[in-house]
């Protein structure tokens, strides 16, 4: 009985377009849905509430470090402040965000340059967490790859097809 479901957001709302085609009913367990490692859209979003019957919440991290911000309930990106030092510099006249992980002892990132937009916010959130808040800019996002029979593919699919290999 799932409580929450976890995955990019493009994965995520192909799942949701299925389970709206073949008018799949959900657990009621099911609380809320996160989507990371992609930028969600407001489609996505809308598209996923209604196929999973719950909230969809955004995550935001990468593959180097996973755990940057998330969404709360009243929609405000707080930045896991216990997990990493985030930083929004003016480069190039855009917000840039540089991270470094608290975390990461073996391979530590430090004003690492994710590529990513955005900037800190001043205030707090009505939801009481005392993390900071933080706005979201232009960010990285995965396509899918579409095979000549129209299946979508994610390219996460392709990340461990040569493990073990020499």
């Amino acid at each position: 009985r799932p409580v929450l479901l976890y995955g990019y957001a493009s994965a995520m709302s192909e799942l949701a377009r299925f389970i709206l085609a073949n008018k799949m009913a959900m657990p009621r367990t099911l609380l809320g849905v996160y989507s990371t490692a992609e930028v969600l859209s407001e489609t996505q979003r809308g598209l996923m509430q209604q196929a999973f019957g719950c909230k969809v919440f955004n995550q935001y991290g990468c593959r180097e470090v996973p755990n940057i911000a998330w969404e709360c309930r009243h929609g405000n990106m707080h930045v896991f402040a216990d997990l990493v030092y985030l930083e929004s510099i003016r480069l190039e006249g855009e917000d840039q965000l540089i991270v470094t992980s608290l975390t990461n002892r073996l391979m530590p990132f430090i004003r690492y340059d994710i590529g990513d937009s955005g900037r800190l916010l001043d205030g707090e959130c009505a939801c009481g967490s005392p993390f900071p808040l933080m706005e979201m800019g232009l960010c990285r996002q995965n396509d899918l790859i579409r095979t000549r029979a129209g299946k979508n593919i994610h390219p996460g699919f392709f990340n461990h097809l040569l493990d073990g290999q020499k």
